[in-house]
């Protein structure tokens, strides 16, 4: 039953399971405090929405203590657009009901006794609520979430039991995260648990989260809309430091002599690497490229613009059309680094890359 249902995020009722397991006989403060406020402190990861025919779904589980009625994938793909409903701010992972695959409705009370929907079988599918705009935007708007929710139901996501044999699109490359999509995912991935509790001898509650986040993997599970727009620039980017004046211009090379637009619209095409390795090749490129924030700032813009939009900040007060809000965005170098460095960032890196792969396993299979 639960094959249909991996939410790749720290869901509270989940990881509760493994706080008690870190901290229920080990005397660890900092570690059991570090976890609670990486994890348990973060709402948005239980924010989910729902999508799927709402009607069938009803005439399905009506009387599900007897049968299920099952619908054929012919009919689900002929369903118009306009009955694929998306309720969004879904909640997951409360007590006693996500055992059963099931998720509250936005407008419903525990003390309501609602049981919600059943996303665990049949025709409706859940994802993370921060997850839909960069769909949206990796996509320029090509995926929406009907869309989404008819490639599932081409996989055969509504039958009893799935066919599809995987967690997520068959063929998909979700990146890191590859070992973790299962039912029971761990919340530190990549330490196991005796290697999170001897993190409590760093004795630094700031240290022993990044070791938690960076060493051990945490940050796959992070809200990936935490943009870096304040604090300090980061070390994600270290400039090359070449003290000693530019040449004079009667001894520069023909590439030095390109307009500064056209420079950054080749830097905008390689990798940063390529860049500071290209800043560093005389005194006089790296004064062109590197000598003014107002330099970095125009290379940075190009470089985002062209080869890392998950870094942009957007607007989605509007959820349904979410959209790019460079302007939030003051020092763009800066701003850059800070991305670099920032593990909300690069979980947004990982998702957009995957949505980017939907779009593409969505046109192979004609939906």
């Amino acid at each position: 039953m639960f094959e249909k249902v991996t939410v790749y995020c720290p869901i509270p009722h989940e990881f509760r399971r493994y706080l008690r397991e870190i901290c229920g006989d080990n005397i660890v403060p900092l570690v059991c405090r570090a976890l609670e406020e990486l994890i348990l402190g973060d709402e948005g990861m239980k924010d989910v929405t729902t999508i799927g025919d709402f009607d069938k779904y009803a005439r399905q589980f009506r009387n599900a203590d007897t049968s299920f009625e099952e619908t054929s994938r012919e009919e689900l793909l002929a369903t118009p657009d306009s009955d694929i409903r998306v309720l969004r701010h879904c909640k997951a992972g409360v007590e006693d009901t996500w055992d059963f695959g099931v998720v509250s409705d936005p407008s419903s009370r525990e003390e309501d006794g609602h049981n919600g929907y059943h996303v665990s079988v049949g025709v409706l599918i859940m994802v993370q609520t921060f997850a839909l705009p960069i769909l949206d935007l990796a996509t320029n708007g090509r995926v929406t979430p009907q869309r989404l929710w008819r490639l599932a139901m081409h996989q055969g996501w509504s039958e009893v039991p799935s066919k599809r044999g995987d967690y997520g699109f068959a063929g998909i490359d979700y990146g890191e995260i590859h070992h973790e999509r299962k039912k029971n995912p761990s919340p530190v991935p990549w330490m196991i648990p005796a290697q999170v509790v001897a993190l409590e001898e760093l004795g630094d509650l700031d240290v022993i989260k990044e070791a938690i986040v960076c060493q051990g993997g945490l940050w796959v599970w992070m809200g990936p809309d935490r943009f870096p727009l304040d604090g300090t620039p980061g070390d994600g980017l270290i400039l090359p430091a070449l003290s000693e004046s530019p040449l004079p211009k009667d001894n520069i090379s023909t590439v030095e002599k390109l307009p500064f637009e056209l420079l950054c619209a080749i830097v905008a095409e390689g990798s940063l690497s390529s860049f500071l390795s290209l800043a560093s090749t005389s005194r006089t490129m790296h004064a062109l490229l590197l000598g003014s924030e107002s330099d970095r700032n125009a290379v940075a813009f190009a470089w985002i613009f062209k080869n890392a939009p998950w870094y942009i900040p957007i607007d989605s007060s509007d959820e349904e059309n979410p959209r790019f809000e460079m302007r939030k965005v003051s020092g763009m170098w800066a701003y850059l680094r800070r991305c670099r460095s920032s593990a909300s960032m690069r979980n947004r890196e990982r998702i957009w890359r995957a949505a980017e792969q939907i779009e593409e396993f969505a046109k192979k299979c004609g939906v």
